[in-house]
């Protein structure tokens, strides 16, 4: 929805749960992008900056430094499309396994 004020439009920011799963649509494989975002919400509530107290991990999907710098990712763990972009290269190469610690949280139990 957009208003209109003096011929200016505003249109109200988009949440950021909503960013987020559009970076999951456009970066994360197909296979993984329901689990993904079930991840996301487990790890940070969909909030780019949250920082594990007691480890490294960091971000949307809680990489720790060891992984981003194993999985050979770039930029900023705190950037939305970095820390998805780097989540996608770890699900191609190791699946759900860096995940499992949280598995009881966001594991379907159907």
């Amino acid at each position: 929805m957009s208003i209109s004020a003096n011929n200016i439009i505003l249109t109200p920011p988009q949440s950021e749960e909503f960013s987020v799963r559009q970076l999951v649509e456009k970066y994360i494989p197909e296979e993984f992008k329901e689990v993904s975002l079930r991840i996301i919400k487990a790890e940070s509530n969909f909030k780019a900056d949250v920082k594990n107290k007691s480890s490294s991990a960091k971000g949307y999907a809680q990489i720790i430094d060891g992984s981003w710098k194993h999985y050979g990712c770039s930029g900023d763990p705190f950037n939305s499309e970095d820390n998805i972009v780097c989540m996608a290269r770890i699900l191609k190469k190791d699946g759900l396994t860096p995940w499992n610690a949280s598995k009881g949280v966001w594991y379907p139990t159907k």
